[in-house]
C-alpha cells in the first residue's frame, strides 16, 4: 500500500485529479514514509524544506532526506548533499556535501555529478587554509 499512498500523496500535493491539499498530501506521504517508502520519505523532506502543508522546518527536512538517501534514493541524496552545501538545517560541512553528491552521481545524477566536484574543491581549498 505504501507507493499507493504516495502516488495519492503526491495527487493531493501537485492537484492531480483531485483538488490541491497539501495537508492531506503530508497525511499520505507519513503513511507512506513510515511504511519505509524511500520516495516518501523524500516527498516529507521536500514539504518540511518548502512549507507544503507544514510549517518549514529546515532540520526536519535533513531528517528525511536522510532516511530516504540513506535508502539509495538518487534525488534525496542530491538534496542532502545540497543542504549539507549550504548549510540549511544542518552544519555545513562540504566533505559530508560531497560524499553525498558522489552517491548520487553514480547513480547518474548529472547535477550532482558536478556539485560533487565543486564541494571536493571547496572541501580542499578549506583544509589548505586551515594549515
Amino acid at each position: 500500500y505504501a507507493r499507493a499512498q504516495n502516488e495519492l500523496g503526491e495527487y493531493y500535493r501537485d492537484g492531480y485529479y483531485v483538488v490541491k491539499d497539501t495537508v492531506e498530501a503530508i497525511y499520505w506521504f507519513s503513511q507512506a514514509a513510515a511504511q519505509g517508502l524511500d520516495v516518501a520519505q523524500y516527498n516529507m523532506g521536500l514539504c518540511y524544506e518548502q512549507g507544503n502543508g507544514v510549517a518549514a522546518n529546515a532540520a526536519r527536512a535533513v531528517e528525511w532526506y536522510g532516511r530516504s538517501a540513506s535508502q539509495g534514493y538518487s534525488p534525496a541524496q542530491y538534496r542532502l548533499g545540497e543542504c549539507y552545501y549550504t548549510g540549511n538545517g544542518c552544519t555545513q560541512n562540504y566533505s559530508t556535501a560531497a560524499e553525498w553528491y558522489e552517491k548520487a552521481a553514480v547513480q547518474g545524477n548529472v547535477d550532482a555529478h558536478s556539485r560533487s566536484m565543486m564541494a571536493e574543491r571547496l572541501c580542499q581549498a578549506a583544509c589548505l587554509y586551515l594549515v
